[in-house]
């Protein structure tokens, strides 16, 4: 039986449901677009270069505005960044469904990843203030990311239903429901205080700047040319403002990721895994939902329910793998994982356009297996194998270098089906180029993953260290 208060628990029920509500529709938004991009494009005559924008808006800002948000956070109080982050989501959730042109949707786009990007480590914060007992810290936090798996199993599906039956607009507007009972619930937590925490505004103005013109660049290279003048302008952008961060970051004290930690093996190597992994992951996730509808034809209804197997085998890898760690440690299953991926993509380089349509969603099922063992021990390593009072920015960090390469994947996945003369095309040649990113990663990850002394301590104590720093 709990010794905690009835207060207490009514208070940790809350903030599971109120936290639940962001991490859930956070994590549906990178999802739930996939599916209805042919209907989008239909809707807007737009070309491959716009659908990938549609996606990559999201993510672009909230992988930027994620490597300083935490700060935020801690300056003005959890439950105030919160709820900005919770209301502008539902605002530009809002403006997307409206959205009368497809330059009206990219916009919204960005707002709901400023949303996104506010609400998701102060959702983290809010869990941390309001359960104080370890163990049911652990369980609510287990709650909380079962959410996010929740949510990226149901985007491909939620996305299907309701594009073939109310039109891809209420993809968008499903969103509501959800952020409104977020900002309900929120009433009934505990007040919090923000404390000083200095911000990096350089630093995070840079980052994004850097970012956006080297995802420009890559996307709009499959509509112009490598030699056209936006291709060219948005590299030399991307090279000045990456060069300045540099500079800039190491003459200030007060940096986005310290360069004491930028060198570190282990915070390198767990960054490099997730990147690797969300670049191969979201990109096939992006050209499989227009194979299924622009190559074979199917409804959007049916492609959602072709992404099935590969969600809920995720699903089930996340929540079966410590077992499988247990008993051959956190490096090597993730080694493992990376190579099962490949093995998945290697499938995939025989793609066709009349292939029984099981023949693809069988290639997905070692893609997701891979995938599903290996970013749990990952994120376990980069806990364990950083100092505590650095694990909130290296999580942090690695948040937003895991968006930054869905980014990645849906611009180079998108790139592809430009240059290489069709979506089939490419699908094979960036099968290619994934087996070979997962299998050099998997080689490097061997000795970058070494595992250190503080890593054979038992994972429910290394996953509440987050919590407490």
């Amino acid at each position: 039986m709990s010794t905690s208060p009835p207060i207490r628990q009514v208070s940790m029920a809350r903030a599971v449901i109120v936290t639940c509500c962001a991490i859930f529709l956070i994590t549906l938004d990178v999802t739930i677009v996939n599916v209805s991009l042919p209907a989008i494009g239909r809707t807007f005559d737009a070309d491959t270069s716009e659908l990938q924008w549609v996606v990559d808006a999201y993510t672009l800002v909230f992988a930027s505005l994620m490597l300083s948000s935490g700060s935020l956070t801690d300056r003005l109080g959890s439950r105030r960044v919160f709820a900005a982050g919770l209301t502008i989501f539902l605002i530009g959730s809002v403006l997307c469904g409206l959205s009368p042109t497809v330059i009206a949707l990219l916009v919204s786009r960005a707002i709901q990843g400023v949303g996104a990007a506010a609400a998701l480590p102060a959702s983290l914060s809010l869990l941390r203030e309001c359960v104080e007992d370890p163990q049911e810290r652990a369980r609510a936090i287990a709650l909380w990311a079962a959410g996010g798996t929740i949510s990226l199993a149901a985007g491909p599906i939620l996305s299907g239903v309701l594009t073939s039956s109310l039109g891809w607009q209420t993809i968008f507007f499903v969103n509501i429901p959800f952020a409104l009972l977020g900002l309900w619930g929120l009433r009934s937590l505990p007040r919090s205080t923000g404390h000083y925490a200095k911000f990096d505004v350089s630093g995070q103005i840079l980052a994004v700047i850097a970012l956006a013109s080297l995802t420009f660049a890559i996307i709009e290279v499959g509509e112009t040319g490598l030699s056209s003048p936006q291709v060219l302008i948005g590299i030399a952008v991307f090279v000045v403002s990456a060069f300045w961060f540099l500079y800039v970051e190491r003459r200030k004290e007060t940096v986005v990721v310290p360069v004491d930690l930028a060198s570190d093996r282990i915070f390198l190597g767990c960054l490099g895994v997730g990147t690797i992994l969300n670049i191969t992951n979201f990109g096939i996730l992006f050209i499989l939902a227009l194979y299924f509808q622009d190559v074979r034809h199917t409804s959007a209804l049916t492609a959602g329910m072709l992404f099935v197997p590969m969600m809920v085998t995720i699903g089930l890898g996340n929540l079966n793998v410590g077992r499988v760690t247990k008993r051959f440690g956190s490096r090597a299953t993730i080694v493992a994982g990376l190579f099962i991926e490949a093995i998945g993509f290697a499938m995939f380089i025989a793609t066709s356009s009349t292939e029984p349509l099981w023949v693809p969603v069988l290639s997905t099922i070692p893609v997701a297996i891979g995938v599903g063992i290996a970013a749990p021990p990952m994120m376990a390593t980069l806990v364990g194998g950083v100092p505590p009072e650095r694990v909130g920015l290296a999580s942090g960090a690695l948040n937003s270098s895991r968006q930054m390469g869905s980014v990645m994947g849906v611009a180079i996945f998108g790139l592809l089906i430009t240059t290489a003369g069709g979506v089939v095309d490419a699908i094979r040649f960036a099968s290619v180029m994934s087996v070979i990113l997962l299998v050099v990663m998997a080689i490097l990850a061997i000795p970058m993953l070494r595992p250190t002394e503080k890593q054979n301590e038992p994972l429910t104590q290394r996953a509440e260290e987050p919590a407490q720093s």
